[in-house]
């Protein structure tokens, strides 16, 4: 799953929207992606499809929307978000548990998905 996107002509050489054609271009030859990849992608082609939507006589706020929507709706797209956040937190919070009259920490693997 490779959001399409495309910007113009103006912005193709932009350090912001070069270096992500690049990597659409490189995703699209890959057969899976990495959640970090598909969220990467993801934010760019919705970032794309506002930075269209101000230009001159260029889309509707209904078709910005709904390319927008498109893309961050995507079931690859919530599944890499729900599984990074996910593994977010496993990494960066300490669990606790009520355990023998005392307060210990618990791995969060119990209480998260691998």
């Amino acid at each position: 799953m490779v959001p399409e996107f495309e910007v113009s002509p103006a912005l193709a050489n932009h350090p912001y929207y070069a270096p992500a054609l690049e990597l659409a271009r490189r995703a699209r030859h890959k057969s899976e992606l990495s959640d970090d990849e598909i969220l990467m992608l993801a934010l760019v082609a919705a970032q794309a499809a506002l930075a269209k939507y101000v230009e001159p006589n260029s889309t509707t706020p209904e078709e910005t929307l709904n390319t927008i929507l498109g893309v961050l709706d995507h079931k690859k797209v919530v599944t890499a978000a729900i599984l990074k956040m996910h593994r977010m937190l496993r990494e960066s919070v300490a669990w606790f548990a009520f355990v023998g009259g005392l307060i210990r920490p618990v791995p969060p693997a119990r209480y998260w998905p691998n």
